[in-house]
């Protein structure tokens, strides 16, 4: 049986990448975040936090499961 996320809230301007969800063992931006983000043409600023905690926002707003 194949299990299908389902979005919860509106579509944001870009998606939000999934990879935003591997993070360090304390919880933290993973270091290859940033070269993932920039290899599918998400341009980050130098100080990425906030974009990836935005985009972690993102991803838990949208795929929320019950």
């Amino acid at each position: 049986m194949k299990s299908t996320a389902v979005s919860r809230s509106p579509k944001p301007q870009r998606p939000a990448l999934l990879t935003a969800l591997i993070t360090t063992e304390t919880g933290t931006m993973h270091p290859l975040y940033r070269r993932l983000a920039d290899h599918a043409g998400h341009q980050l600023p130098q100080q990425a936090d906030s974009a990836w905690t935005d985009t972690i926002q993102i991803l838990h707003d949208r795929y929320r499961t019950p």
